[in-house]
């Protein structure tokens, strides 16, 4: 068994992703407009589209442990979080390595991929039920 993700670091992550993922879906100001580090991530895809992908994500894995420890839920929230953020800290560092904007998304990419495993791992060895999802209290 790896060692327990805390709740409320789960709490906070999944708060951090929503609360970014509002703010760059928001239709009442033009986030990407206003700093250069957004400029492949706007190349990739509209500003709503990274605010409501993000916004899914935490608001997905916010709920998933809430809600009676849903291993599926967290699994793929945490996965597709780990994938989602890895690619902003990508374009970040790669658009603006001096700015600290890639440190953030980079340690955001690490905790959602340290709960990817942690939560594939304990479920493979049979610790994670809804009981137990391997997150201290």
């Amino acid at each position: 068994m790896l060692i327990p993700i805390r709740r409320k670091d789960v709490f906070i992550l999944s708060l951090y992703t929503t609360l970014w993922g509002l703010w760059v879906a928001n239709p009442y100001w033009d986030t990407f407009s206003k700093a250069g580090i957004y400029e492949k991530l706007k190349d990739l895809a509209p500003e709503w589209v990274w605010g409501l992908a993000v916004l899914v994500i935490g608001i997905s894995m916010f709920l998933s442990f809430a809600i009676n420890n849903w291993y599926p839920g967290i699994s793929w929230s945490a996965r597709i979080g780990t994938l989602v953020w890895f690619v902003i800290f990508l374009f970040y560092i790669s658009t603006d390595a001096t700015s600290t904007a890639w440190i953030t998304a980079f340690t955001i990419t690490l905790l959602y991929a340290l709960i990817t495993v942690n939560t594939s791992v304990n479920y493979s060895k049979g610790y994670f039920n809804n009981q137990n999802l391997a997150l201290e209290e």
